[in-house]
Formats: C-alpha cells, sequence, structure tokens
C-alpha cells in the first residue's frame, strides 16, 4: 500500500464511485443527529424557516377562490387586524383574562391530579377504586 487516494477505494473499483460518495457524505453531515448549530446557522435557518412558512401562507391565500379567501387571510390582513385588535379594542385584557382562566384550571387539575396520582400509584387497592 503506497498511501495513495487510490488505496482508499475497493479493489477494481472504477474511481467514478468516490466521486459519487463525497456528495452522499457532505449531505449527511447536514442532517446528522444531535449535531451543534452555529448561532449563524440557527438564525439563517430560523430566517429561511419563517419566510418559507408566510411565503406558503400568502401563495394558499392568492390560490384560494376570491370567496373564500375570508377563510385563509393575507398575512397583511391579519397583522393589521392584530393591531388594531390590541390598540383600538383592548384585546390585551380579553387575552389576559382567557391566561388566567387556563392557568386556574390548569392548576386546579394539578391540585387533584398529583396526589390522587401518587395515592394511585402507592396503593393498589386505591388505584382498583379509582381505576
Amino acid at each position: 500500500m503506497s498511501g495513495t487516494a487510490s488505496d482508499s477505494t475497493v479493489q477494481g473499483a472504477p474511481e467514478k464511485q468516490v466521486a459519487a460518495v463525497a456528495p452522499t457524505a457532505k449531505r449527511t453531515q447536514w442532517l446528522r443527529l444531535l449535531s451543534p448549530t452555529s448561532p449563524t446557522e440557527t438564525m439563517v435557518l430560523g430566517l429561511i424557516g419563517a419566510t418559507g412558512f408566510f411565503l406558503l401562507w400568502l401563495v394558499g391565500h392568492y390560490l384560494t377562490a376570491v370567496e373564500s379567501q375570508r377563510f385563509l387571510p393575507s398575512p397583511q390582513h391579519v397583522i393589521s387586524t392584530l393591531v388594531s385588535l390590541f390598540t383600538e379594542k383592548e384585546f390585551h385584557s380579553d387575552v389576559a383574562i382567557s391566561a388566567m382562566r387556563i392557568f386556574v384550571s390548569f392548576l386546579a387539575a394539578c391540585i387533584v391530579a398529583i396526589p390522587l396520582g401518587l395515592l394511585m400509584g402507592c396503593f393498589s387497592k386505591v388505584r382498583a377504586l379509582v381505576n
């Protein structure tokens, strides 16, 4: 073995196979599990994803029939309506009230479910009674 690049290929295999492996190796590098991404890559990929989402939404809006566009409004219409709701109609207080109801409901469910789950896990007769 002389240590040349051709030594790493299979004996008798054409050199074309080495060139075909290189792009595949690069592609698998991009989709490697749990591989770290740099802050720049994270920002660029996030921007690409958000832009793609809004472009898909916009294309879907324009491909929808005019009489059905009220079911898929444009992003501009949704943003202008949200600004109007928050500035003119005191929407933030409605959102706060709804969030408080959700929080209180979740808290009440936890107050009942956590002790009941502990009791069921510790005592088989309680589990049989409740289950």
